[in-house]
């Protein structure tokens, strides 16, 4: 059975995971890189189904409930995965399995592993038990120590085409397709702003928050355009007070930034505005250099999101940021 059938795209990264799987040359470790809901995790899944040599045990694994296989990823409320995570992991690596032929560790967010914890993961790399695999989940460019890096092959997960996602996401779910029949431009709109993730896609049809983000950020540039200071800052109610919503807010924030500025210079071509046509009183109302600078202020905070602020003062740090 051909576990990988179900997972669109990432052709090489099937290809190569399959293969070793089939052939006895599978490495002790991996790292899977991409943006989230990329198919990092349903990769590595139908590695292990393709592992364990028969179906009953596939199946186990499939649905997420055999013991063998473990799952380590940032705990809640917290912003890294710590060293004493790592040192059950490495106590449990050692124990025999249960069911399977192997036992598997999948470490998700594994580039929010602190260093201490690195370090920890890297002693285990460079000796790994007999029968134990390791998957490293992380995004592009992610902070894994060269060490670490260097003890296991990187697989690239592959941004798909608008039209590919089109296809995918049809065939997935019922909810896409009403979502494209009933929302055409909007559905255009996610399309293009999912970064070639399904998982992405799927989560903001489920949430509507596509919708929800695209308005906010207008209601934050006609404040940026306007003169009401005060009012500005009273918007931080408004931002998202979840990590991950925020980063995603920021994330369109910069795109609208970027279109303005691209319009300016004579573009065209639009990310986050569904219109041309849209951008065209924001052009006039802030300077190429205002612009470089606010598109400047959201990568920095993107960037300080990583570690662990205070999320409130953030968002207001981040308007205050933005005014100036």
């Amino acid at each position: 059975m051909d576990y990988f059938a179900g997972i669109y795209g990432n052709q090489t990264a099937k290809d190569t995971l399959g293969r070793a799987a089939k052939t006895g040359t599978f490495a002790h470790a991996y790292i899977l890189e991409g943006v989230p809901g990329s198919g990092r995790f349903s990769l590595a899944r139908a590695a292990l189904c393709t592992l364990a040599g028969n179906e009953q045990d596939a199946d186990r694994i499939a649905r997420g409930i055999a013991p063998d296989v473990s799952v380590i990823s940032v705990p809640e409320g917290k912003s890294t995965i710590t060293v004493d995570q790592i040192r059950t992991l490495r106590s449990e690596a050692y124990l025999a399995p249960h069911e399977l032929p192997f036992k598997a560790f999948v470490i998700e967010d594994a580039h929010r592993m602190n260093e201490p914890a690195q370090n920890a993961l890297l002693k285990l790399l460079e000796e790994p038990p007999a029968g134990v695999y390791f998957f490293l989940l992380c995004e592009p460019g992610s902070r894994l120590l060269p060490t670490v890096s260097s003890r296991a092959p990187t697989l690239h997960t592959e941004r798909l085409a608008p039209e590919s996602m089109d296809k995918a996401l049809c065939a997935l779910d019922a909810r896409a397709l009403r979502f494209k029949q009933d929302k055409p431009e909007e559905y255009a709109y996610l399309l293009s702003h999912c970064e070639g993730s399904i998982g992405r896609a799927l989560a903001a049809i489920e949430s509507g928050e596509q919708d929800i983000l695209y308005g906010t950020v207008i209601g934050l540039l006609e404040l940026l355009r306007g003169a009401d200071k005060a009012a500005l800052l009273l918007y931080e109610k408004q931002l998202p007070d979840k990590r991950e919503n925020f980063c995603e807010f920021l994330l369109h924030l910069s795109e609208a930034l970027r279109d303005i500025l691209i319009l300016k210079k004579g573009g065209e071509q639009t990310l986050f505005f569904r219109h041309a046509e849209e951008v065209g009183e924001y052009c006039f109302a802030f300077s190429e250099r205002a612009l470089s600078d606010k598109i400047q202020v959201c990568l920095d905070y993107t960037e300080q999101l990583e570690y662990n602020v205070n999320l409130r003062l953030a968002r207001v740090r981040l308007l205050e940021a933005l005014w100036g």
